[in-house]
């Protein structure tokens, strides 16, 4: 009987020495939840934030120096660039423009839109449109294309067709296996014109002008 109690005791003690460290934990996690340490620790933390936000325009300074080598993204599509005398041009131009600080102009020329279909079959290539000046020629207007249509990696790999039937041609429907059937290959070597008043395209190639109409063919070998 003596060595029962004495196990109940025992158990007893155990039991209670159990429930004293559950509450000692309870007490100590309670501590950590509501103490001012964790509290000061989070102010110092948003303290230290707007530290990183301020370096956080660093970042955004490298992703811009990132996207400057891309010529896509900063791109003004600048063709041509004509460089004048402060004398020579406008009366604001005169009074604004001194050395070391030249005045830029942007202007836009008399154009006329041109559409340009691709017909051949499978690729994904859609048609564009194009506006075109006078003076252009086909490696501009390849450049333009290539620029708006990022499956073109060499524009030097795009061909012109104009239509014999400038009316007719583009109203046709392509002959399958036969993309330039009813077109003619228009020569790197013409030159477009373009008359905005009456807005009609022709081309000039070893003397002789041949009319564009509203739209060609290109082909992307």
């Amino acid at each position: 009987m003596r060595q029962r109690s004495t196990t109940l005791r025992q158990r007893s003690t155990t039991m209670r020495q159990r429930s004293t460290t559950m509450r000692q934990r309870s007490t100590t996690m309670r501590q950590k939840i509501h103490s001012p340490e964790t509290k000061i620790h989070n102010t110092e933390t948003n303290i230290h934030s707007p530290e990183t936000k301020i370096h956080s325009p660093e970042t955004k300074i490298h992703s811009l120096e990132t996207k400057i080598h891309n010529p896509d993204c900063v791109c003004l599509q600048v063709e041509d660039i004509s460089i004048q005398f402060a004398t020579e041009g406008p009366e604001k131009t005169r009074e604004e423009c001194c050395p070391g600080r030249p005045l830029i102009s942007f202007s836009v020329r008399p154009s006329v839109k041109l559409r340009l279909t691709n017909p051949q079959p499978q690729n994904g290539l859609f048609s564009h449109i194009l506006s075109v000046g006078e003076g252009d020629t086909v490696a501009k207007l390849a450049a333009r294309l290539a620029r708006e249509n990022k499956l073109i990696n060499d524009a030097g790999s795009i061909e012109l067709w104009r239509y014999k039937d400038v009316k007719l041609g583009p109203r046709q429907f392509p002959v399958y296996g036969k993309p330039t059937s009813g077109a003619v290959l228009i020569e790197k070597e013409a030159v477009f014109h373009a008359d905005v008043d009456s807005n009609s395209l022709d081309i000039s190639l070893n003397g002789s002008k041949y009319p564009v109409g509203p739209a060609v063919i290109y082909i992307v070998k």
